[in-house]
């Protein structure tokens, strides 16, 4: 395998002792090498490779959050143009969701879609259905899917209500040390809402899903957490009640936590008043004052991480009348660049708060090994310019899809390219 010297970059990792430093980089069999000063000479049979002054390195980030349509809807992304995506987002590492056709329910399916995605340098980790077919009836087979290399269950947007059916998971997965994902949605209250209830919504007469909807669902899982003990992860979540509940249980000691979704941070619900369905969302954009106490919940370390909430959708399924489009955002390549732009550049978070969001934190909800960037440390990397300007263009996007409100908007803050399983992505 290639060995690459990067001869000058700052590292952003609050828990490394190089944080803050400009350094030279000698990566080597997926292996820091060497950290040596700025502008070292760069070891024999090395590839060198200069990033544009002032740029960044942090340990690799991970999203946990990321729909996957392969197999069964590559119309609208396939697993080719979603591991490009993650690499021009940042994203050493994502987890996909289960939700594809045949959904993965069974150990067959988790140990295909395995197979398919191990020679990209992008790290690929999976979820399996927790019920059958993601329909919240009969529990799926979770310990086979674990053995077959899931790392977490969910039923994506379709979150079990019954809650007979997610006390019994929660139940069988303490045998395994399983972990579950909810997205906390209450479907009875949610009805067939489109949007945040609220003034917006009644301007635009359109039906609105409450906020309580979504409390309602976190309320019923946190108390059901309660009474069977296990590991329950809540995302993505856009109500800071929610965020405040989940909280206090890790407080008491529960293996709980919860990640918001990049849009709900930087978006409210003014952004409809042009019925655009970019911006449908679940759970929806809601509006300006629940948008900054998400943003305080955040900034005071309630959250443990910040997610795309990445969603593919074709042109058939998004160039419709708004109440019957389809839910969904593309978020991948744009989310550090997003943070960045309306957080970090207005002081909202600080880096070091945003990188720990990104990286050490999402592995900690997984329970993954959370490593620093030493010398001889293991690890993926991500490289990126806190202060460069770029517009995100249609030709830009690898997906076949294009829902995104954010073709020619201008961000600060740009993806520089990736390191993992050995090799290094640039991004031109």
């Amino acid at each position: 395998m290639k060995a690459y010297f990067i001869p000058s970059v700052t590292i952003v990792d609050p828990t490394s002792s190089h944080h803050n430093k400009t350094v030279s980089l000698h990566l080597k069999e997926g292996v820091i090498a060497d950290i040596l000063p700025p502008n070292s000479s760069a070891p024999a049979s090395t590839e060198v490779v200069t990033f544009s002054e002032g740029s960044c390195v942090s340990p690799g980030w991970l999203d946990l959050c990321v729909h996957l349509n392969d197999p069964g809807y590559e119309w609208k992304e396939d697993i080719d143009s979603l591991a490009r995506a993650a690499a021009l987002g940042g994203f050493t590492d994502i987890l996909c969701y289960p939700n594809t056709h045949p959904v993965m329910d069974n150990a067959h399916l988790i140990q295909g879609v395995r197979r398919r995605t191990q020679h990209y340098p992008t790290h690929f980790w999976f979820c399996g259905a927790i019920t059958e077919k993601a329909e919240g009836k009969q529990l799926a087979e979770l310990y086979d899917m674990a053995q077959a290399g899931a790392v977490a269950f969910t039923d994506g947007l379709s979150p079990v209500s019954h809650a007979g059916v997610l006390k019994r998971a929660l139940e069988y997965c303490q045998a395994f040390g399983g972990r579950l994902i909810s997205m906390p949605m209450d479907g009875d209250m949610m009805g067939e809402g489109q949007v945040n209830e609220g003034n917006t919504s009644l301007s635009l007469g359109m039906k609105g899903i409450p906020e309580i909807a979504e409390t309602l669902s976190a309320i019923k899982d946190l108390a059901l957490l309660s009474y069977t003990g296990g590991r329950m992860h809540f995302q993505p979540v856009s109500s800071a009640e929610v965020i405040k509940n989940i909280f206090q249980k890790r407080e008491e000691g529960f293996e709980v936590s919860s990640a918001v979704a990049i849009p709900h941070l930087v978006l409210s619900d003014e952004v409809l008043v042009e019925f655009d369905s970019l911006y449908k969302l679940l759970p929806p954009l809601r509006s300006q004052q629940q948008q900054e106490d998400l943003v305080k919940m955040v900034q005071q370390g309630y959250v443990q991480a910040i997610c795309s909430g990445h969603q593919a959708q074709g042109m058939e399924e998004k160039n419709n009348e708004f109440s019957i489009s389809e839910f969904g955002m593309l978020n991948l390549q744009t989310t550090f660049s997003l943070a960045m732009t309306h957080l970090v550049a207005k002081k909202l978070l600080s880096m070091d708060q945003l990188i720990s969001l990104l990286s050490h934190g999402p592995r900690e909800v997984l329970g993954f090994p959370v490593h620093a960037v030493e010398e001889q440390a293991e690890i993926g990397l991500s490289f990126f310019h806190p202060t460069e300007r770029w517009t995100l263009k249609e030709e830009d996007i690898p997906s076949r899809a294009r829902n995104t409100p954010f073709l020619g908007h201008t961000f600060t803050g740009r993806v520089k390219g990736v390191y993992a399983k050995q090799v290094l992505e640039i991004n031109t």
